[in-house]
């Protein structure tokens, strides 16, 4: 199986397109706007890809320094040799996870952050002082484990993203620009998610949580928020590739943690009465891994799906 990152056919179709694509050493140097979805089509900055996905390079992409990302490759490697199934998250999360870790606002979060290995730019993007009221709800092991998934996850789709036609990109648009916009401009995605007929106490199912909207849209439905990467947004509502039958929304995809001090360690489906805390978090997600675009996904809750599950429903 190919380790490539990118097929010959896509490397061509860039190519045809008039675009430029150079390799220097174990990386690809192509147009943003061709493998973002946050860029402008006439945007004419550029990123560095890993050519090879089996390489330091994808370390180094993920967040980790030079040095690390070898350490971690060779780790890899030698594994690979014993286990087949091993895989670079899985790698990359035991670097992470083994290291010291940061919760509270007292703790030395860039001491903790330093000890994973990871590169100057990303600890500045997790430790970015606007975010604190998002960042302060989990650990430094979290956050850089997520920002790390989100960048793999990234790379994982980027072969479709190079390969579909451009249709004009529409720059992201940070929150405290969107708040100054008109508040008809709806630019969420609206979904209608039924509530689940299994109300037991699996603990395998995602809770969801109670931060609910007062407001109903008419007499019909409640209107919840939530902000993320949009290749997680879309793995967690996908269902062109399900098989007839099976649990389209998978939801676990998109758990976090319920903002609060009483919340416990538990991640949860969180959803947000207001548009704006959900960009707040799409703008976090951003901030972090600034390749992929972030989104909100606006979610409508039948009435009278609630009326019949009662207090079962939050």
């Amino acid at each position: 199986m190919s380790t490539i990152l990118l097929s010959s056919e896509a490397l061509q179709f860039v190519s045809d397109c008039g675009e430029e694509v150079t390799r220097t050493g174990g990386w690809l140097k192509l147009k943003l706007s061709r493998v973002s979805s946050s860029s402008d089509d006439d945007d004419e900055s550029t990123i560095q890809l890993p050519y090879d996905l089996h390489s330091q390079q994808t370390f180094e992409f993920l967040g980790f320094f030079a040095l690390t990302a070898s350490h971690l490759l060779n780790h890899f490697l030698e594994t690979l040799k014993t286990f087949s199934q091993t895989t670079i998250p899985d790698i990359a999360k035991a670097q992470i996870r083994s290291s010291r870790d940061a919760a509270l606002d007292s703790d030395d979060w860039r001491l903790a952050l330093d000890s994973m290995g990871i590169k100057p730019s990303l600890k500045d993007a997790i430790m970015d002082p606007y975010f604190d009221a998002i960042r302060l709800t989990k650990t430094a092991t979290f956050w850089d484990v997520d920002t790390m998934m989100a960048k793999w996850l990234y790379l994982a789709n980027l072969e479709p993203t190079v390969l579909k036609p451009r249709k004009g990109n529409k720059r992201y648009i940070p929150l405290q620009a969107r708040i100054k916009e008109s508040a008809s401009k709806d630019i969420s995605t609206t979904l209608n998610v039924p509530i689940p007929d299994d109300t037991s106490e699996d603990s395998s199912n995602p809770i969801i949580a109670t931060a609910v909207s007062e407001k109903a849209i008419g007499d019909t439905k409640i209107e919840l928020f939530k902000g993320s990467d949009l290749l997680r947004l879309q793995s967690a509502i996908r269902i062109d590739s399900d098989p007839p039958g099976t649990n389209t929304n998978r939801l676990t995809n998109v758990l976090s943690q319920v903002p609060g001090d009483f919340s416990g360690d538990e991640s949860v489906l969180y959803f947000s009465k207001q548009r704006e805390v959900a960009f707040y978090y799409a703008d976090y997600a951003r901030c972090r891994v600034a390749e992929e675009r972030q989104d909100v996904v606006d979610v409508g809750i039948l009435t009278t799906s609630i009326s019949v599950q009662g207090l079962l429903w939050r």
